[in-house]
């Protein structure tokens, strides 16, 4: 069970159009769209079968049921019904928000999703995961709800700011530590090259997430290793109230907390902790960012989605390219962030 995935490099509105076959749609987009690309959301706003939009300014701090709830609203003024389609255009926090729209919405409607930025193409559009977050934890109220198809539209990264090629390189990297097909040193790259080499990239790690997807949809056997990094990086997200921290700085974080828990616990090269530490270090975003003690994040590491009969479930490696599913309490998990706190923390 897996969606279709579309790869274009503009004329959107005729691949919508194609798609939704015979269907009535209504658009949710990022507002911020009709001012970089207005031709495109113009276009696909005078489709004939187009009854209706509603667009939103989006952050994670936006991604809350009151949200998903006016999306909802402006649905039933338009007259959505059942056999129409939902189409999202937006990056992660506006697919999230319009997939979970579609999910409840008279007990579910099809949707279909354009992702515009690097983190969506490459992760957030891609499984059908749908979800808001809460004051107590990210993403906690959600459901799977598989997409009709995924559309990439390549144009549209042209006006994507370095931030938000950072904020997507993230989960590119957390790739290449789950599977040696992809290459660390490529991702690592200045932000020039990455953007060079991931030009024909975004499709392969786009199906690797697909292929993994369509053997566990509901998250319960091999999808949870793509939750590499997210762990720790969703409670910072929390703890943080989603203002200091985009996701992928979260996952990046992340994803050095795991790796130094890997070796603490796995045995995990330390060669393989310390270059990502480096390279971490130089990465001028992430400077400002201060570690937080484990009392600041416990509250949400054990309202975490990803606890299982009192057990915090990380992702771990064994090596690269050998995830794997690791059960800790949260006494000793405290322990070990505590040695990596007292380490890093300046």
């Amino acid at each position: 069970m897996y969606a279709n995935l579309h790869i274009l490099n503009g004329q959107l509105s005729a691949k919508i159009s194609e798609l939704a076959e015979t269907k009535r749609f209504f658009v949710v987009y990022d507002a911020v769209l009709s001012r970089l690309h207005s031709y495109k959301i113009d276009a696909l706003l005078a489709a004939e079968r187009c009854i209706g939009s509603f667009a939103i300014e989006t952050s994670e701090r936006d991604k809350t049921l009151a949200g998903v709830e006016a999306i909802c609203h402006s649905m039933l003024q338009c007259a959505v019904n059942r056999d129409d389609l939902v189409i999202a255009v937006g990056g992660g926090v506006l697919t999230d928000m319009a997939g979970f729209a579609a999910a409840i919405y008279k007990r579910g409607v099809a949707w279909l999703v354009v992702p515009t930025t690097l983190i969506g193409m490459v992760d957030a559009a891609i499984g059908g995961k749908t979800a808001v977050n809460t004051t107590w934890a990210k993403n906690s109220l959600g459901s799977f709800h598989l997409p009709q198809a995924v559309v990439f539209d390549k144009s549209f990264l042209t006006t994507l700011p370095d931030a938000e090629w950072q904020n997507g390189r993230a989960e590119c990297i957390k790739y290449c530590y789950l599977d040696e097909r992809f290459k660390l040193a490529d991702n690592m790259a200045s932000l020039v090259d990455f953007k060079r080499y991931l030009a024909d990239q975004i499709a392969s790690f786009a199906n690797y997430k697909q292929a993994i997807v369509a053997r566990d949809l509901t998250d319960c056997g091999q999808r949870q290793i793509l939750n590499f990094g997210h762990t720790f990086g969703h409670a910072y997200e929390s703890a943080y109230s989603y203002r200091a921290l985009r996701h992928g700085e979260a996952v990046m974080l992340g994803m050095a907390i795991a790796l130094f828990l890997s070796h603490q616990l796995l045995g995990l090269n330390a060669a393989v902790v310390e270059r990502y530490r480096n390279w971490l270090n130089e990465q001028s975003h992430f400077k400002s960012i201060d570690l937080l003690p484990f009392a600041q994040l416990s509250e949400y590491l054990v309202s975490d989605k990803k606890v299982r009969n009192g057990l915090v479930v990380m992702v771990l490696l064994e090596a690269i390219g050998k995830p794997r599913l690791f059960s800790i309490g949260v006494e000793q998990l405290a322990s070990l962030y505590d040695k990596y706190y007292e380490s890093n923390h300046h």
